[in-house]
Formats: C-alpha cells, structure tokens, sequence
C-alpha cells in the first residue's frame, strides 16, 4: 500500500491506534507484516486464537498487526488486503475459547456473522466476537481495525449481558457511552503502569457495559425493583452454586455495577444476601421439621453449603448456637 493509500485508509483521528505519534506505546509492541495468505493465518493464528483467512480481492495479498499488552487486556492495530476470517468447529477444537474480541472498524467496512446475526461495521463502530463461537469476519475492500482481547471471565464480570447477547450487539462509538469508551481505549493504551493499566480497563469495562446497553442510564442505577426481585432470585436458586453476581446481573435484566450498587445502597452486599439467604433457609429447615441429629449435613448442602464446618462457623456467628444444639433447642420445644 502506498504512502496516500495509507493516508486515505486511516480511520477518524479520535481512534487510540491512529494517535500513535501523540501517544506512546509503552511496553513490548509486537509488529509484524505478511504478504502472503498462509503467512497471514499463522500470524494472526499465534497472536490471538487458530483463524483461516481467505484472499477475496484483486492485487496482492498485505496484512499487518501491531499488539500490544495492558494488564489482562490486549489492543492490536490489524491492517489488511480484501478478505474473509473464518473461525470454525476445528479451529475452536484444537484451542480454549475463553476470550473475546471487540473488533473496532477504524477504516472500510466489515460483516461479522455470529450468534445467529450478521452485523455491519463502519469506521467508528464495533461488534463483539467470542473465540468459543464459531464466527465469519468479511472486508471486501482494504480495512484497519482496532481488536480488544479480553478473557471471558473478565468481560463477564463488568458486563451485565449475558455473552450470548453480546455477541449480537453493535457498538456506535461516536455517539453517547461509546465516546467514553474510545476515550478509556486512549488512556489505556497511555497508561504508563499497571495500576494505571488497570484503572482504565476497569473504566472501559463499564463504559463498555453502557455503550451496549443504553437503556441502563446511569439515572436508572439506583433501582429499588432490583432487590425484591433479587430476593426472590435467591430463594429459587440457594442450592445454585454457580450463582454469580454476573449471572444474576443477566437474570435481573442489569448490570453488574447496578447489582452491586443496588445492594450496596440497601445495606448489604450481593454476597451477604446470598449467605444471609442461605442461613435463613437452612434455620427454617431445622425448626419446622424433625431433622435427625446426622442429618444436618443434608440441609447444609441443600441450602447451597459445599463445606458443613463453613456452614457450622456461619450458622453460629448469625444465631448464636451451633446448628446442632439450634436443633436440639427445636426438638425440646417439639416435645414439650
């Protein structure tokens, strides 16, 4: 590509990769440029999760990336000839699918089919992809992109969707939380340590969360509905042991910063709720029926305990008797 091909490629100014001369990029840069289609897909095969490129136009075949790491989160410039990137049942089976990938158009015009969607990305806006999903990326002309890496685990945590509603969202970064988000993208890729490097992937975590769902205004955080609904959430899934703020965000229809600012606003934490939940059925439990003296374990574990001493220690601490002399004190009552 030529020296006014590649001016005329470049995205809107705004876009953290195209601001590389303002802002360094501090740490190791991995860069590296293929001119050949096979070379391509072991490049970018080795630097994110097993793809399989296909040339699509004229001319000779150019791509190119420039990574860089900030904390859990990684940010690649990929610039490329016309093509298609497939990730399919064998490249998904021959690598763990645990992260994602927020691709950001910075220049030409791409597809991302996936999760049942096909979604158009112009410069200036962006789709979320994830590596344990089969998904197709298509450019029919020369493209820049921006490509955030983010494990799973990490996007669950700050994203208050469920992935595989994610994953059909289209992301507008020119226009109300987006701004924010490009704006978090810069400050990380200038962060000049880790505590700053984590700072703002936390900031772009929840500018992230907003941009996909604007119906959760900041002005709607303190939503009083949220908690009966997360009462009774609990009540039907004590037993549930992989109940996570996350998962019950996605039940809930919020975010994970709502939840936690929900129950932080009402006293107690996500977690307290949930403990104190647990507590309160289990109490039920050894007072409204005869419980056999070795049967406490049972109720434990049925009230989502996976360890009777932690049951034991948490029982007492909240009612001030071991869960055995509790039952002892009902059995009393019973017979008297």
């Amino acid at each position: 590509m030529g020296e006014d091909q590649s001016r005329t490629a470049r995205g809107p100014d705004w876009l953290p990769h195209e601001l590389c001369d303002a802002i360094p990029m501090r740490g190791v840069v991995g860069r590296a440029t293929f001119q050949d289609v096979d070379a391509w897909r072991e490049g970018i095969s080795g630097a994110f999760v097993p793809l399989v490129p296909e040339a699509i136009g004229p001319g000779q075949f150019r791509s190119s990336f420039q990574k860089i790491q900030r904390g859990e989160i990684s940010l690649a410039r990929i610039e490329g000839s016309a093509q298609r990137v497939r990730r399919g049942a064998r490249e998904i089976a021959t690598t763990r699918g645990d992260f994602a990938y927020f691709n950001i158009q910075l220049s030409g015009v791409g597809r991302v089919r996936g999760g049942g969607s096909v979604r158009r990305t112009e410069a200036g806006s962006g789709a979320i992809v994830l590596a344990e999903n089969q998904f197709e990326l298509e450019f029919e002309s020369p493209f820049t992109q921006l490509c955030v890496g983010m494990p799973v685990d990490w996007m669950c945590d700050r994203l208050g969707l469920p992935p595989g509603i994610l994953v059909t969202r289209h992301v507008d970064l020119q226009s109300g939380a987006g701004r924010v988000v490009r704006a978090a993208l810069g400050a990380l890729i200038a962060a000049e340590n880790a505590a700053e490097a984590t700072q703002y992937s936390d900031l772009f975590g929840i500018a992230l969360d907003h941009a996909l769902r604007p119906e959760q205004a900041p002005s709607q955080a303190p939503d009083r509905s949220l908690i009966p609904a997360l009462g009774r959430l609990l009540g039907r899934r004590l037993g549930d042991s992989t109940l996570t703020p996350a998962s019950a965000a996605g039940v809930l229809g919020c975010s994970v910063r709502t939840l936690h600012a929900a129950c932080e606003r009402e006293g107690r934490s996500f977690g307290r709720r949930l403990l104190d939940a647990r507590l309160d059925a289990a109490e039920r439990a050894l007072r409204s029926a005869p419980v056999a003296r070795g049967h406490i374990g049972p109720v434990a574990f049925a009230c989502g305990f996976s360890d009777r001493s932690h049951f034991s220690r948490a029982f007492r601490a909240r009612f001030g008797v071991s869960p055995g002399a509790y039952l002892a004190s009902c059995d009393t009552r019973r017979s008297e």
